[in-house]
């Protein structure tokens, strides 16, 4: 009598053998390996089935490994500059881990120990100035180990890793707690840190209750004298004093009033909403406003905003028409021309964002997609495409695609392709 079939085997003599196809986000953990083959040692339906369960849990937590692991990996690149260093330094996850203990075991020792002089020590009565100075250098060496421990434990946590020591919320932590809630993308989450990063560079990275509205002023003041060009490669990965003494030291261009207006701002809105969710009990840079000189554009500046000439736009569309019709390079060009719509928009168009209504054929701007932004409730529109953009075979190219994709070519998306990151870093 034939045994019965079991998914995810293969009879051979009687017996059930493995045969389970290994996903794409496990094959790392199987190198060279397409599939999961072993003998089950069995006959029996039921026993073969509860082997095939165990080997996809198996498959399942390998691709779950490598997701932590990747995830990990992201985290460690996403530290900003003075936890990476600490990372560095302490050799990965496990050590500083280690470290972290050594300093949290030192600073209750140093707590249990008070402040001993070397009087007392002996057993002898101490002087009054000698005491004092014990009790200076203690609490000192206290702040010293809290702060060590505090970006330990900052740094632990950044990482995914659960450590029992309250680190005081700062804001890069604000950052990171308000970023799911307001929705912002990625690129500004991003310079968001960056601006925070050079804040704690210069001032140390505070509790959000220790912030005045001094330290934001002697922020801003500093910040006018960061280079131009923040992107740089000799200088991306400068401290932010470093940065300003540079640019001192070679007579540099220095970041634009509008930009560095722009930085402090972006600061500000921050701690703006930190009262509402009850980490500060308010706002101290309420009141606190840049002032930069309002004065004339330049000429320069002026001719840096004017459109491309008709020549160089038939320049631009000669050169979009040389290439595939299936290509993001061809239509990203054409719907920017005759649309007018903004990079980020057209990079984030689904097939589903193309129809027709009334015998026009349109595209929507819309927010509903989850990797979907606009600029604000007003960038919801729906625009009409232009007759040549039609007559090209956008429609068909755009009919093709999944609708609840982006539109895409040989898997790269008009996201990957036209979404870079604008803003100055």
């Amino acid at each position: 009598m034939a045994l019965p079939t079991v998914e995810g085997t293969k009879l051979r003599n009687g017996r059930y053998y493995l045969n389970l196809r290994i996903p794409a986000e496990a094959a790392a953990s199987f190198p060279g390996k397409t599939h999961l083959r072993d003998s089950l040692k069995t006959s029996d339906e039921k026993i073969a089935k509860r082997g095939v369960i165990l080997a996809k849990a198996k498959l399942i937590e390998a691709a779950e490994d490598l997701r932590q692991q990747e995830m990990q990996t992201e985290a460690i690149a996403a530290l900003p500059p003075d936890q990476r260093a600490l990372f560095d330094e302490a050799g990965g996850t496990t050590r500083l881990h280690a470290q972290f203990a050594a300093t949290d075991k030192a600073r209750a020792f140093l707590i249990a120990g008070g402040a001993l002089t070397e009087s007392e020590l002996q057993g002898a009565q101490p002087l009054i100035g000698e005491k004092l100075m014990a009790e200076a250098a203690h609490k000192a060496e206290l702040v010293a180990l809290d702060r060590i421990a505090d970006v330990e434990a900052k740094t632990l946590r950044a990482l995914g890793q659960k450590v029992n020591s309250p680190a005081n919320f700062g804001l890069r932590e604000l950052i990171a707690a308000l970023a799911p809630l307001t929705g912002v993308r990625g690129d500004t989450v991003a310079l968001q840190n960056r601006i925070a990063t050079r804040f704690i560079q210069y001032h140390g990275d505070l509790p959000l209750s220790e912030l005045t509205v001094a330290h934001l002023r002697e922020f801003a003041e500093a910040y006018r004298d960061l280079p131009a060009n923040l992107r740089s490669p000799t200088l991306r990965d400068m401290t932010f004093r470093d940065l300003t003494r540079v640019t001192k030291a070679q007579n540099q261009p220095r970041i634009t009033n509008t930009t560095r207006k722009q930085h402090i701002d972006t600061l500000k809105g921050l701690l703006s909403k930190a009262p509402s969710q009850g980490y500060i009990a308010s706002d101290p840079w309420a009141q606190f406003n840049l002032i930069v000189p309002t004065g004339k554009h330049s000429a320069a500046k002026v001719k840096r905003r004017l459109p491309f000439s008709g020549e160089q736009v038939k320049l631009v569309l000669a050169d979009a028409a040389k290439y595939a019709a299936t290509s993001i390079d061809r239509w990203g060009p054409l719907l920017a021309a005759y649309l007018g719509a903004r990079i980020e928009e057209i990079a984030q168009l689904r097939s589903s964002d193309v129809f027709l209504e009334d015998g026009i054929w349109c595209i929507q701007i819309t927010d509903e997609g989850e990797d979907q932004k606009v600029k604000n409730e007003s960038s919801v529109r729906r625009l009409p495409l232009h007759q040549k953009i039609i007559d090209d075979g956008f429609i068909k190219f755009a009919e093709e695609r999944p609708d609840d994709e982006c539109l895409t070519v040989r898997r790269q998306s008009f996201w990957n392709q036209w979404h870079p990151n604008l803003r100055e870093s």
